[in-house]
């Protein structure tokens, strides 16, 4: 049981704020892709270089994603040219 009294000390600290800050501060995004962005922030979001990697897939694709059976386990990102879609390798 060590191995359960190690993971329950881990302290995972997600700052949803610090995350919407790293987008606000990006050059080179449009006003509105970074709105959209902003909903859809999570834990392993990264923004740099006017790319934002790492954001929850929008509700409309994941409606999509379920009514034509297809797979899922990817993220998405966004850009200047807009929505992209990136896997976890």
């Amino acid at each position: 049981m060590k191995y359960l009294k190690i993971f329950e000390e881990f302290d995972f600290k997600f700052s949803k704020e610090e995350k919407i800050k790293s987008i606000k501060n990006l050059h080179g995004l449009p006003k509105e892709l970074k709105e959209v962005a902003y909903d859809l922030v999570q834990y392993v979001t990264s923004a740099n270089k006017g790319k934002v990697f790492g954001l929850k897939l929008h509700p409309d694709l994941k409606k999509k994603i379920k009514e034509g059976g297809y797979p899922d386990g990817y993220d998405m990102g966004v850009d200047k040219d807009g929505y992209f879609i990136h896997t976890h390798r």
